[in-house]
């Protein structure tokens, strides 16, 4: 693709799923708006949706932003997910709410036919060769060697209708407590669908840092480039 689309940011600084290390809400505020700051001034970005689960208006702190540095329009909505299934479920769960939330309510999202999402505290150095090598249909990375056994749901870019379709309900299935995550309902939903239609590629170079597990994340270049010939074989041979 060559024209600009959406970015949806998922956010919850009120953090209340139980397997999240970092829980700080200056340091999870801050590294929020530092990832929306990196978006907005990516290329081909063409508005960035902020949609925070957890009850917190990032409006404010994005005026603050504007006054400072103008970048891609951004639109925020925030709500409150259902803090008991978050707990119980994981987070998951609650990422799942979100999505779905910003599909329904953002003014910009309701009119795109593709939008890529982002979790919180990230963002994606080489987006504009993830976005040029778009298919229109679907793009994620994945973990395993030539057949998924978790899809990352950290960055993806994906058709509306085709999410809706395979994966918007799939959150419901999450259970953190038996180690059944989103990356697995995912690819559940994604089995009947041929690997090489929606492997990502390049692999995207993920930046910032982990809410879940204070991860920072950092480029090996070696690991990248064995990742990178994995999905070009997989998407050009058609394999699976």
């Amino acid at each position: 693709m060559n024209v600009g689309i959406p970015i949806l940011i998922t956010s919850a600084i009120n953090v209340s799923a139980k397997q999240t290390m970092l829980t700080d809400v200056d340091v999870r505020l801050r590294l929020t708006l530092q990832s929306i700051e990196q978006w907005r001034s990516t290329p081909m970005v063409s508005h960035v949706v902020v949609c925070d689960g957890s009850g917190f208006d990032l409006g404010p702190y994005i005026k603050n932003m504007d006054k400072e540095k103008i970048g891609a329009n951004c639109e925020v909505i925030f709500f409150n997910n259902d803090v008991a299934k978050v707990r119980s479920k994981g987070k998951g769960y609650g990422e799942g709410e979100i999505v779905n939330y910003a599909l329904q309510h953002s003014l910009i999202l309701r009119e795109a036919i593709v939008f890529a999402k982002c979790t919180g505290k990230l963002w994606v150095e080489n987006f504009v060769d993830c976005l040029k090598r778009f298919n229109g249909l679907a793009a994620f990375d994945f973990h395993g060697k030539f057949t998924p056994n978790q899809i990352d749901t950290r960055f993806y870019i994906v058709n509306k209708e085709f999410f809706n379709l395979n994966l918007a309900v799939l959150h419901n299935h999450v259970d953190d407590s038996k180690g059944f995550y989103l990356e697995h309902a995912y690819r559940n939903g994604l089995k009947d669908t041929k690997l090489s239609s929606y492997v990502m590629t390049p692999t995207p170079k993920i930046c910032g840092i982990s809410g879940s597990m204070g991860t920072i994340y950092k480029y090996n270049k070696i690991k990248s480039f064995l990742r990178n010939a994995r999905s070009e074989f997989i998407r050009f041979t058609r394999l699976a």
